[in-house]
């Protein structure tokens, strides 16, 4: 029987998706008292597993109906939704300094440390990826 083009794909995506819901709740079990930013972090985190593993199981669907893992549309809106989010990213990393530099200083907030200022520019990038991916989907275009 021939395997059917793409199912690697597919079955690294679900891989990928089971251990970081795995990760979370080990995390989740041991970490104790969480407190808000964490909180927002795990949400994020589920937002983008739950928006990966939808786009993972309709591109399982197209195969199991016997159509290509992804057509030119959907690669022409992939690359939008791609575009997108690296202008994006550009965008949360500037906010990230002004966050750190006047507006912290304007309002109070402490320094930000490394691990804030890259969970906020993967997880909001990522969150613009899913989002826009969604978007051009539906849209058709």
């Amino acid at each position: 029987m021939k395997k059917k083009e793409g199912m690697g794909f597919v079955a690294i995506g679900l891989g990928v998706s089971i251990l970081v819901v795995v990760g979370l709740v080990f995390y989740l079990a041991n970490a104790g008292n969480i407190d808000i930013g964490e909180t927002v972090m795990m949400i994020f985190v589920a937002a983008l597993v739950i928006g990966a593993t939808i786009i993972v199981l309709k591109k399982m669907g197209n195969i199991k109906k016997g159509l290509p893992s992804t057509d030119e549309l959907a690669q022409k809106n992939n690359w939008k939704a791609a575009g997108y989010s690296y202008f994006a990213t550009i965008w949360i990393a500037v906010a990230m300094l002004w966050i750190d530099g006047p507006i912290g200083d304007m309002f109070g907030i402490e320094e930000l440390t490394v691990v804030h200022v890259v969970a906020a520019v993967v997880l909001l990038s990522g969150m613009v990826y899913i989002g826009s991916w969604f978007y051009f989907d539906r849209r058709g275009e």
